[in-house]
């Protein structure tokens, strides 16, 4: 049973794309596979979740994420 749900794992990230480790997957929506620098990662991290720039003294709810 348990191999089974192994080479399941397998073939489903086979078919997104996963060929080698390391393989990383940033929400869902980013890879980066191989070795890569810090930057590779910040880039990655960016255009998933960019950043956003409020006024000093303003904050967010961080539960909806409304500022």
């Amino acid at each position: 049973a348990i191999a089974y749900a192994v080479k399941q794992e397998i073939a489903h990230y086979q078919q997104r794309g996963v060929n080698s480790v390391p393989f990383f997957i940033i929400n869902d929506k980013f890879g980066i596979s191989g070795a890569q620098p810090p930057a590779a990662f910040l880039e990655a991290f960016q255009q998933v979740a960019p950043l956003k720039i409020i006024a000093t003294g303003d904050s967010c709810d961080p539960s909806t994420g409304i500022c």
